[in-house]
C-alpha cells in the first residue's frame, strides 16, 4: 500500500447562511477547477457540513486527499490561487480556519 497525504480543514462561521453560501461556492469552484486537481496528484476531495448542534456553531469540513506530500504541495499551490481568486475576504464573511495535514497510514475501504 502506498502512503497518501490527506489535508483537513475546518472553517466556522457566524451564522447559517455564511456557511452555506461558502459551501455552494467552493463546490463551484472545485468541480470547475478539479480536472487540473487531479493532474497533479489528487485523489479526491469531500466537503461538508459538520454537525455541531451541541454547541450550536456553523462549520464546514473539507478532506483533501492527495497521492503524495509533492502532490500536496502542488496542488496547495492551486488551492491558494484558487482562494484568492474566488473566496470573499475576512471582512466580507467573517469565519475562522482549523486546518491539519497528515500523512496516511492505514485506510480501509470498500
Amino acid at each position: 500500500m502506498t502512503d497518501t497525504y490527506i489535508m483537513y480543514t475546518q472553517e466556522v462561521f457566524a451564522n447559517k447562511y455564511a456557511m452555506e453560501a461558502m459551501l455552494r461556492d467552493n463546490q463551484e469552484v472545485a468541480e470547475q477547477n478539479k480536472e487540473i486537481l487531479f493532474e497533479y496528484g489528487l485523489l479526491r476531495i469531500s466537503f461538508g457540513i459538520v454537525d455541531d448542534e451541541v454547541n450550536d456553531t456553523f462549520k464546514l469540513s473539507y478532506v483533501y486527499e492527495f497521492a503524495d506530500k509533492s502532490a500536496y504541495q502542488a496542488c496547495s499551490r492551486i488551492i491558494d490561487k484558487l482562494s484568492e481568486k474566488f473566496e470573499p475576504t475576512q471582512n466580507e464573511m467573517p469565519r475562522r480556519l482549523i486546518g491539519e495535514c497528515s500523512k496516511t497510514y492505514m485506510s480501509i475501504s470498500k
